[in-house]
């Protein structure tokens, strides 16, 4: 990706939706049918962008999806499921009012940042190799976080039955809240590496998502790529 493309180009602007949900939740029905199942807005919606956690139950976590489950309740202080948070906004959003009509309201109108992801696989297909690059039409400090997700994993929620749960968290690198902040300035490409272990996931049922927070911490833009691709801005 040439700086020239993201300078002259409009960025598109997208949401990070984070939730946390469980197997044996049955108040987390319609949070799961709204983001998930179906047709729902994250499946369909290519501006509203899951992480979808699953704490306890039957999800079948390794010591670094574990890991992330903890940080997820730390950092929001959630107390239990569902919760649901907007670009890492800390206000948790009140699950019974979530709709179509109000995810995609929630979308911010235009976006001053924009990133381009190229990912490959290590040879022994055991991790992902993940390039960004984010370009910006403002100058701010920020942090740049990768995740990996995968869907394809069937597991028995108490009131739904057998259900695909769709952008399983599997992992944050480098950090759940990411690591140190970096200058983002316009007419400059920031570039970030990261190599992700796949864990229990699958590779071909894997996605990589990244996102760009702000000095409140607030996400600026996010993007998603199926592992082993690549996308522009």
């Amino acid at each position: 990706m040439t700086l020239g493309a993201f300078a002259d180009g409009e960025y598109t602007p997208r949401m990070l939706v984070e939730s946390w949900t469980g197997t044996m939740c049955q108040y987390c029905t319609p949070v799961i049918k709204v983001l998930t199942e179906g047709d729902a807005v994250a499946r369909k919606e290519p501006r509203v962008i899951l992480i979808e956690t699953h704490h306890g139950g039957a999800m079948e976590y390794d010591a670094r999806s574990n890991e992330m489950d903890n940080c997820f309740g730390r950092y929001y202080k959630a107390t239990g499921t569902p919760s649901v948070y907007f670009d890492r906004e800390k206000t948790k959003f009140n699950a019974s009012n979530l709709s179509k009509e109000v995810l995609l309201s929630s979308i911010k109108n235009k976006a001053d940042v924009a990133i381009a992801i190229k990912t490959s696989f290590s040879e022994d297909r055991k991790s992902i190799n993940v390039d960004a690059v984010v370009g910006s039409k403002k100058s701010f400090k920020g942090k740049i976080i990768a995740a990996l997700v995968e869907d394809g994993l069937y597991l028995y929620h108490v009131e739904l039955g057998m259900i695909e749960w769709y952008h399983t968290m599997r992992d944050y690198r480098p950090s759940f809240e990411g690591g140190d902040a970096v200058s983002i300035e316009p007419k400059s490409l920031t570039k970030a590496q990261f190599n992700i272990p796949l864990g229990l996931a699958k590779a071909e049922q894997s996605r990589i998502v990244v996102f760009v927070t702000n000095e409140a911490g607030t996400v600026e833009n996010i993007q998603e790529v199926v592992a082993g691709n690549s996308i522009g801005y």
